[in-house]
């Protein structure tokens, strides 16, 4: 199987050097895998990185790096331009589109060794309409830092676990450790942009490309021997923010309103009596994006069946969402991911009473 990373890039002159010999690509890197081409989309930079690009195209193997740009400014037009070069590339060399795999990559994450043959294994072994999905790792510095913090995250996800689905199951995709085949990327419909009902562009664009190919019958397998460490950097700037999405990539409109709210907790020092609504909003994303969503959309493409546990004990909460049909999905997973979303802005205080059920932990109050 040929491998091709695509690598978004704006602005990443301190960390593109480093990420791009974590996979095994520029000065100073090991050797990477002989079948797998790393290709960097530059996306308007105004700083060095182009420069640094140069850099590492000239220290890596030759033919092993493409260097191209895309001035749409966005998230989903680079990583697209990237798999559209792929493409090019595959059929330039001849080869079928579904032994051709995609990983995608970002510009300031790094990758442990091993993660490129790890995910090249699992696409070798998997059957078609597969997507295929890293692990992320915090950074031993980053706990040691905010060790509260780390551990306050991890006791409120565990207290609505029993809540979510298995990984396999679930249809949120870490866009910068997953990989797919070309053939069925180009299946599902490719990397598009939509806009919510205020015009504002909904992010999360691998998820939205999963959702579309659970309606063909997709699955998920999750490769525990490719791991990598993603950056910060979103945490630092709000961490009240991240830690009550769970991470999750809201649009400014969302966040910038609920900063407004809560902008004197935004802080590393976190705990359950001081971010009482944040441990709320965290479970709520927990349960909405791990829980409602998966099911919701299973029953609609005929893989969760009414009668399953699982699904019976979210019955309550899934009534309060319309009807689905794959067609649905398949045409705006946008709104579907957004419609269930919206539960936590409009239905926070009845996500509240069913959680107040499963008691592993104190629960916050409705503000």
């Amino acid at each position: 199987m040929r491998a091709f990373i695509v690598i978004p890039c704006l602005n990443e002159e301190g960390e593109l050097e480093a990420t791009c010999a974590s996979l095994g690509f520029g000065l100073g890197a090991e050797m990477g895998p002989a079948d797998t081409t790393l290709i960097l989309v530059d996306n308007g930079s105004t700083d060095r990185t182009p420069e640094i690009m140069q850099h590492i195209w000239h220290s890596s193997r030759e033919g092993a790096v493409v260097l191209t740009d895309e001035s749409e400014r966005g998230f989903v037009p680079p990583r697209r331009h990237g798999i559209e070069r792929a493409a090019e590339l595959a059929e330039f060399e001849g080869l079928s589109q579904s032994n051709v795999l995609i990983l995608q990559a970002d510009a300031d994450t790094r990758y442990r060794p091993g993660y490129v043959g790890a995910m090249l294994a699992a696409g070798e072994a998997s059957e078609p309409l597969t997507l295929i999905e890293g692990r992320a790792a915090v950074s031993s510095e980053f706990s040691m830092l905010h060790p509260t913090y780390q551990a306050l995250a991890e006791r409120v996800d565990a207290s609505v676990q029993s809540l979510c689905v298995a990984d396999t199951e679930d249809v949120i995709v870490d866009d910068k450790i997953c990989a797919f085949r070309l053939s069925d990327y180009l299946a599902w419909g490719g990397h598009v942009r939509e806009y919510d009902l205020r015009g504002e562009e909904i992010h999360a664009e691998t998820t939205r490309l999963f959702m579309r190919g659970k309606s063909f019958g997709a699955t998920k397998a999750m490769v525990d021997g490719a791991v990598a460490q993603p950056s910060r950097r979103k945490v630092d700037q709000s961490p009240a923010l991240y830690f009550a999405t769970a991470g999750f990539p809201h649009g400014g409109v969302w966040s910038d309103r609920w900063l407004g709210e809560n902008i004197e907790r935004d802080t590393f020092d976190m705990t359950d009596e001081g971010h009482p609504h944040a441990i709320l909003v965290r479970q709520c994303h927990d349960l909405v994006l791990f829980g409602i969503l998966p099911v919701w959309i299973g029953q609609a493409v005929g893989t969760v069946a009414l009668s399953d546990a699982l699904g019976s004990r979210l019955s309550p909460l899934l009534a309060l969402l319309p009807s689905l049909t794959p067609e649905k999905i398949r045409d705006a997973p946008g709104w579907v991911l957004s419609t269930a979303l919206d539960l936590i802005d409009t239905k926070l205080s009845r996500l509240e009473l069913f959680l107040s059920g499963y008691p592993p932990m104190p629960f916050a109050a409705e503000r």
